[in-house]
């Protein structure tokens, strides 16, 4: 319609604009009679209105054909913001259905006024069923009070963020949503409520199985016997540890939390950390290197370490694992040297039994030339030097046998209280005025299945040391206690075992041991005594002696303070043996006596044979009729 106006507006403004021009043609002709002045000066004006008319048909004519081309180019511009628009709607109309969230609308009251398909799919309810539904039939009843708080707060001006709640399904299953909402204005007034929940039931799950997850490494990592810590891998700060780890080093957590190794001085060589930590970021992961760590007491410890590197929000981290060696190796020290022992006992007890033979035939032979009348006072003199220094040799071939338990033993169930107070008798004369014994018996003691004479031979080798060490005199403590003991008393000593024992203390207050011999100090002829001060044996004597009763000697020491020896005898349930009463010596007469001697040695077996015919001699009744021979092979 716009396209005709405009045509017309120029056809007329063309017809006006030519008869315009006519009209001037007409008059600009010459005056006749015909066409008088008047009419000429009439066509003059018609022709200039009709030009002006012209004119301004012609400018309207372009004014509207330009306003037409603006409406053409906004209307243009309306249709596509309207199919924009339009496009925009089905879009959001097409997010709206497809979300798999809950989108919907309720008026202020709570009862629904939309909902997409999300709704029903989790809902189980239609939109016509949800359609006349208020929130009240859907929200579980525990959680509505929180959402009519948020709906308040929201009609007051307030922001809340998301909250949780859960609804009830129509086949009464529990959804778990996240709740997003905002007020619905109209004229400025809220009239409505949209929301967005979202179901996060698999979420909670996934999230209670990683708590659950989390809380089972969080045991198992406090509760690991061995030390764990973990760390940042670039400069070392501790993040966490286990209680092994600080147990083992001492700290508290919250010493150690925080802190780095070269805070904490925990690593005795920090360069061993920097190539483990070299080797970590190299290979991943590095097994049993062997380190030496530092507590908080300044102990040492012997460790193999262990690394993992992890990765935790998304940074590297150090997993580390500390296995202490120090007392299995203590324990290992302490087999080898049991095992050296024996080794040496198995030794000092061939070298004793030969070496005995041989001080037999010597102390044999003495006795009879001293028996003799017909030798000079030097050569007796002689002879008993020699003889006194065979019994000084046999004596030490007894304490020989003594270490490597081969002494004849006559155990029985004594009362270690009762064997202790006759010993003490004796030691005051033993030690001297400047040292006191303070006893201090257990007023109840298991019996103890032990030979007594050894047993004071132990009390009198620890004395006597005791003395050496105490010149300006002390105070030596002898006790007992009965004590039970369970398998983890290994651990303190490898041949400790689980058992009822009679535990027997000797203790001075003399100058000490030290710690770097203390692990020799029962080793046959080891001492730090001076050169002919000791022959090394009396404590050999005391382990061979406890090895022998089944026991074992647990010694401390630290210099000038004293040192402690604990003796451990197996307890026995049974009473005590009431001693046997001593009989009369027999009278040993003479008469038809048969010696039978019963030797390995052939050589001893003829020097005993010899010195007993010898000593038989011109006493009534006869040799036995068999020959030597005959009772070497007896």
């Amino acid at each position: 319609m716009q396209l005709l106006s405009y045509r017309r507006v120029g056809l007329y403004s063309l017809i006006f604009l030519c008869a315009g021009l006519i009209l001037s043609s007409v008059a600009a002709q010459p005056p006749t009679d015909k066409l008088p002045v008047l009419t000429r000066v009439a066509g003059n004006r018609v022709a200039s209105a009709l030009a002006i008319v012209s004119g301004i048909l012609l400018l309207s004519g372009v004014w509207i054909a330009v306003l037409q081309r603006q409406v053409r180019a906004q209307t243009l511009i309306l249709h596509k913001r309207i199919e924009r628009e339009a496009a925009l709607e089905e879009k959001h109309r097409a997010v709206v259905e497809n979300a798999n969230d809950i989108i919907y609308t309720t008026d202020l009251a709570g009862t629904c006024t939309s909902v997409n398909a999300a709704g029903e799919r989790i809902s189980r309810y239609t939109r016509q069923e949800l359609a006349s539904m208020n929130i009240v039939q859907l929200v579980a009843p525990e959680f509505l009070p929180l959402v009519h708080e948020m709906t308040a707060r929201k009609l007051a001006g307030e922001s809340p963020g998301p909250y949780e709640i859960e609804i009830v399904t129509r086949d009464r299953r529990r959804v778990a949503m996240e709740l997003s909402t905002r007020l619905i204005l109209q004229d400025g007034k809220p009239v409505g409520i949209q929301g967005i929940a979202r179901d996060f039931t698999d979420r909670r799950h996934i999230e209670e199985a990683l708590r659950q997850s989390e809380e089972r490494f969080s045991k198992a990592f406090r509760a690991m016997p061995i030390p764990i810590a973990i760390s940042k891998l670039a400069d070392g700060h501790i993040l966490d540890v286990n209680e092994a780890f600080v147990e083992l080093f001492g700290f508290s957590r919250d010493e150690i939390i925080g802190q780095t190794a070269s805070s904490l001085g925990t690593w005795v060589n920090l360069e061993n950390r920097a190539q483990l930590i070299q080797r970590l970021q190299l290979e991943r992961s590095v097994r049993d290197v062997e380190c030496r760590f530092r507590t908080k007491s300044g102990q040492i410890l012997e460790t193999l370490v262990s690394a993992e590197r992890i990765e935790l929000n998304n940074e590297p981290r150090s997993l580390l694992i500390t296995y202490d060696l120090t007392e299995r190796l203590r324990l290992e020290n302490q087999l080898r040297h049991s095992q050296k022992m024996d080794a040496v006992g198995q030794l000092a007890s061939g070298i004793a039994h030969d070496f005995n033979n041989i001080m037999t035939i010597i102390q044999g032979h003495t006795s009879l030339l001293l028996a003799k009348e017909d030798f000079d006072a030097d050569t007796v003199g002689s002879l008993k030097r020699v003889l006194a220094a065979s019994e000084r040799a046999a004596n030490l071939t007894r304490q020989l046998l003594a270490f490597s338990r081969k002494q004849v033993m006559q155990p029985k169930r004594i009362d270690l209280n009762q064997v202790l107070s006759a010993v003490l008798k004796m030691l005051q004369r033993l030690l001297g005025e400047n040292i006191s014994i303070e006893p201090e018996c257990a007023s109840v003691l298991p019996a103890a299945y032990a030979d007594a004479s050894m047993i004071e031979q132990i009390v009198i080798n620890l004395a006597v040391n005791a003395r050496d060490a105490m010149p300006k005199g002390g105070v030596l403590k002898i006790s007992t206690s009965s004590v039970k003991l369970n398998d983890a008393s290994r651990l303190r000593n490898a041949e400790a075992r689980a058992g009822l024992f009679v535990c027997v203390s000797v203790a001075d207050t003399g100058c000490g041991i030290d710690a770097a011999i203390l692990d020799k100090i029962f080793e046959p002829f080891f001492t730090t005594k001076q050169v002919g001060r000791g022959t090394g044996l009396g404590l050999s004597i005391v382990y061979g002696i406890m090895k022998q009763h089944q026991g074992w000697v647990e010694v401390t020491s630290e210099i000038g303070k004293g040192t402690t020896f604990k003796l451990f005898f197996p307890g026995e349930s049974k009473p005590v043996e009431s001693p046997a009463p001593i009989a009369a010596e027999p009278v040993l007469e003479g008469g038809t006596e048969t010696i039978l001697v019963v030797e390995d040695d052939s050589a001893l077996s003829y020097d005993l044979f010899f010195v007993a015919a010898s000593g038989l001699s011109g006493a009534r009744g006869s040799i036995g009729q068999r020959s030597f021979g005959q009772l070497a092979a007896t």
